[in-house]
This record gives C-alpha cells, sequence and structure tokens, in this order.
C-alpha cells in the first residue's frame, strides 16, 4: 500500500450493522438436509436427497445426474471446484 492510501477498519460491529442495513433477510430458510453432504448435493443438481441418492458418505451422484457444473459449461462457462475436507468414498 502506498503512503497516500491508508486502509481503514471498521469496528465488527458496524460491518454488521451495515451487513443489516444493506443485506437481505430470509424470514423462512429451509433445508433438504441436516447436513452438508446432501444438501450441497442438491444445491448442485436441484435434486432433493431422495432423488438424487447421496444421502451418505458411501453413495454417489449417478453419472445421469446434471449439475449446476455441466449446465454452465454448456453456456460457456468455466468452473473448478476447491474443498478442504473430502469424505472417504
Amino acid at each position: 500500500m502506498s503512503d497516500n492510501h491508508e486502509r481503514t477498519f471498521l469496528p465488527p460491529y458496524m460491518d454488521i450493522d451495515r451487513l443489516a442495513k444493506d443485506g437481505l433477510l430470509f424470514s423462512q430458510a429451509i433445508s433438504p438436509s441436516s447436513w452438508t453432504l446432501p444438501v450441497h448435493m442438491s444445491v448442485f443438481t436441484s435434486l432433493y436427497p431422495g432423488v438424487h441418492g447421496v444421502i451418505n458418505t458411501d453413495k454417489r451422484l449417478s453419472e445421469n445426474a446434471v449439475t449446476l457444473a455441466q449446465v454452465l459449461k454448456g453456456a460457456g462457462y468455466h468452473t473448478s471446484g476447491f474443498v478442504s475436507v473430502t469424505h472417504t468414498l
């Protein structure tokens, strides 16, 4: 950073106040499952866990399932994924 540009940090409560002022409020949010793996598969496929079948770590997504990444690729986008934890399958 140059001497002419000083970074200003807001106290944490001011960031939260700004988020509340500028953010969205969802008065009702429903998850298709109680844990991450099936929820992620639902987000990636727009299918409920009972339909995509990935309800525990010994299940894999069907080769026939269409994912958001595939739809985006078909529209000319490039996608990638980054994970810090993997499930042992």
